[in-house]
């Protein structure tokens, strides 16, 4: 004799485990944002030395909130490689760029007052905040 169907269907480990792994699928695969500024210019200007970047500061002004909740490597792929980084309590860390010429160009590891952004980076690696202001984060 067949059991009796049931309105009820037990958990099914194979269908949770297939969902999860094509949301994070559809999350993974999804086209990294597109923004309208020249990142290439931006990143041949290392450590603002050309007066590229201060040209720039406008444009990457227009974008900040759009830059909030990017991660790590989208940042990277954006304004290339920091000019510094700066390690803070909980895991929380800067990426420093110039924006304008001053001891650094001469000597990378000069402290130097020239007018710094700094983008701050949660413990999970998204970006929270952009700052503007004059040398590195304290």
């Amino acid at each position: 004799m067949k059991p009796l169907p049931t309105p009820f269907q037990p958990f099914n480990p194979r269908g949770v485990l297939g969902l999860l792994i094509g949301s994070l699928l559809a999350v993974a695969c999804g086209s990294p944002k597109q923004f309208n500024f020249p990142a290439a210019d931006w990143q041949r200007d290392r450590l603002g030395c050309t007066g590229r970047r201060e040209a720039l500061a406008g444009e990457l002004e227009a974008i900040r909130r759009d830059l909030r909740g990017l991660t790590e490597p989208e940042i990277l792929g954006l304004l290339g490689k920091p000019d510094a980084q700066a390690l803070q309590g909980r895991g929380q860390k800067y990426f420093v760029y110039y924006l304008e010429t001053g001891p650094q160009c001469d000597n990378a590891r000069a402290v130097s007052q020239a007018r710094t952004v700094a983008i701050r980076l949660n413990a999970l690696g998204f970006v929270t905040e952009l700052t503007y202001q004059r040398g590195q984060p304290r």
